[in-house]
């Protein structure tokens, strides 16, 4: 199945909310924000520095982004059902890690929370190396979430200090290109 990724456009977000959320999306952002999934959309596309659609044979299957607060990134993704099809969930998910490798690369700290409800949001963040914590109170409605963090290790940051530091780029990884040649682990403690 085709995936193909761009700079988000006006419009994308309409499309997505046309198409509709996952069940989990619209759960984890009223537990989360106390706003319905195109409330959540809105806000995170309002703040953020970077969002990209994700189409999946043709058709708007998610919209993925990151913001950052005090130099710490928060990415965030909002998808349609199809993202999880069997079929797609392993392109999707490679594609995904690659922005997540290239977040890391530029803010050194990824976070964010997610519903400990939603089973394969869970798996993929475990996938792409983030550290979950057990799900605690949290959010302006004080329901349970799980937050889950992923640092750059402590041996690169001195490197990117050196050399300037990364960047991010106006422009998407492609399904086929990569922003990074490695992949950093971080050691959850």
């Amino acid at each position: 199945m085709l995936v193909s990724v761009r700079a988000f456009t006006h419009g994308d977000d309409a499309e997505l909310l046309r198409r509709g959320l996952r069940p989990h999306d619209e759960r984890e952002a009223l537990k989360a924000a106390g706003m319905s999934g195109a409330e959540a959309l809105r806000h995170s596309l309002d703040n953020s520095d970077q969002a990209f659609a994700i189409r999946l044979g043709g058709s708007m299957a998610a919209i993925l982004g990151v913001g950052s607060t005090m130099g710490v990134g928060i990415p965030w993704l909002l998808a349609h059902p199809d993202f999880e099809k069997p079929a797609a969930a392993v392109p999707m998910a490679r594609l995904v890690r690659r922005f997540i490798e290239h977040w890391l690369a530029a803010f050194g700290r990824l976070e964010n929370h997610a519903d400990p409800e939603h089973a394969e949001a869970l798996k993929m963040l475990r996938w792409m190396g983030f550290c979950l914590e057990p799900a605690r109170v949290a959010g302006p409605l004080g329901h349970e979430l799980v937050y889950f963090w992923r640092e750059r290790p402590k041996e690169l940051e001195s490197r990117q200090k050196i050399s300037g530091g990364a960047r991010l780029r106006k422009q998407a990884p492609t399904p086929q290109g990569k922003f990074l040649k490695k992949t950093w682990r971080t050691t959850c403690v």
